[in-house]
Formats: C-alpha cells, sequence, structure tokens
C-alpha cells in the first residue's frame, strides 16, 4: 500500500469515528442532567479549537 493511500484510509477512519461519534455523546450527556445547549456550545468549541489548531499546523508541515 502507498504511503498516501494508507494515509486517506487513516483519514476516512478517523473522520467516521468523530462524526459518528458526535450525536451519541450529545444524547449520552443530556442522560446524565446536561443541558442541550451547553452540551452544543462545549462540542462547537471543541470543534473550532481543533480546526484553529489544524489549520497552521498543517501549513507548516506543508
Amino acid at each position: 500500500m502507498q504511503p498516501t493511500t494508507s494515509l486517506l484510509a487513516l483519514n476516512f477512519a478517523l473522520a467516521g469515528a468523530r462524526e459518528g461519534f458526535g450525536p451519541f455523546l450529545g444524547v449520552y450527556l443530556q442522560q446524565q442532567g446536561f443541558e442541550p445547549a451547553s452540551t452544543g456550545l462545549a462540542m462547537g468549541l471543541a470543534g473550532a479549537a481543533g480546526l484553529v489548531a489544524t489549520t497552521p499546523l498543517g501549513a507548516l508541515i506543508d
């Protein structure tokens, strides 16, 4: 397997895990007593922090 194919497969698997896990985490936290607004805010901030961290690091690597 070529390195680019391996990297694409890893990226696909990680994206699937991240996007598939998010809705279940929200439902789980609501069942534990968290308010939907605070759960959404925390998940949104986590996504934004990941975007902010990934962009400069990706540019640095490239």
